[in-house]
């Protein structure tokens, strides 16, 4: 099956497919570089689930391989509120996406200058 098959398949029939296939599929959508497609996934499954917090950071990530700084910096808002909630109550982080977080977060006050 096509990827781009796939995609529209989910975004139309959303409720058929568990959360862990759908990520799958907008994951590799960014693979691909189709970040607009996988931010819609994304936003789906942050209807469904607010509180994933990879969701969160997959949508900062896509906003941001988009140029949509505001957006961007708002998922990171989120995302770091969410961080904040899991550290009080120990749970740990994963480093690969904190890091990422931190290199976003860097990065947006120069891509802001350029506009």
């Amino acid at each position: 099956m096509e990827l781009l098959q796939l995609y529209k398949w989910i975004k139309e029939e959303r409720e058929d497919y568990e959360a862990e296939t759908v990520t799958t599929v907008g994951k590799y959508l960014i693979e691909v570089e189709e970040f607009a497609k996988s931010r819609e996934i994304f936003e789906k499954l942050h209807e469904d689930a607010s509180n994933e917090i990879e969701t969160i950071y997959m949508l900062a990530f896509c906003s941001f391989k988009l140029n949509e700084w505001a957006i961007c910096e708002e998922y990171i808002e989120e995302y770091d509120e969410k961080a904040d909630e899991k550290k009080k109550n120990q749970e740990i982080l994963d480093e690969e996406i904190e890091e990422a977080v931190a290199e976003m977060k860097a990065e947006l006050p120069k891509k802001k200058k350029e506009i």
